[in-house]
């Protein structure tokens, strides 16, 4: 069953995340938040947006560059930095690596997601999310577990 349902998290990873203009953006029907920081926008989703008690979720965060000119950047590679109360251990194995820096060219984007399990009662949580390291940015998604 754990199987499944990690996979099932993995595939919605996959799913395209939403873009806009705003720059800050906030809809728990479907768990986004997006923020902007000079002209990289960050978008994180957590997939489902309203989980149940062993349900594994999806965080999912993009970065966008939406300047015209590179940007250098430093990056979770593996995972997201995650801070909150909710319990979520991971559900598996995670790689070695933990960042890296690069330029991130007009209109590119670094993916990056975080899986675990909902170990927590019902109830609303706050997940302090990280993807970008320079510059720094930690977003607040809040989650109601059903």
């Amino acid at each position: 069953m754990l199987v499944s349902r990690t996979l099932a998290a993995l595939l919605l990873v996959a799913l395209p995340l939403a873009c806009g203009d705003s720059p800050t953006e906030f809809d728990r029907d479907v768990g986004l938040v997006r923020v902007r920081l000079g002209t990289l926008e960050q978008t994180v989703r957590v997939l489902p947006p309203n989980p149940a008690y062993d349900d594994t979720v999806a965080i999912v965060s993009e970065v966008v560059n939406r300047g015209i000119l590179s940007t250098l950047v430093t990056y979770r590679m593996c995972g997201l930095d995650v801070d909150t109360e909710l319990e979520l251990p991971w559900p598996g194995f995670m790689c070695l690596a933990y960042s890296a820096t690069d330029r991130i060219q007009p209109q590119d984007t670094i993916p990056g997601y975080h899986l675990g399990v909902i170990k927590s009662p019902p109830g609303q949580y706050t997940l302090r999310v990280r993807h970008l390291l320079k510059p720094e940015l930690w977003v607040d998604v809040s989650i109601i577990v059903e």
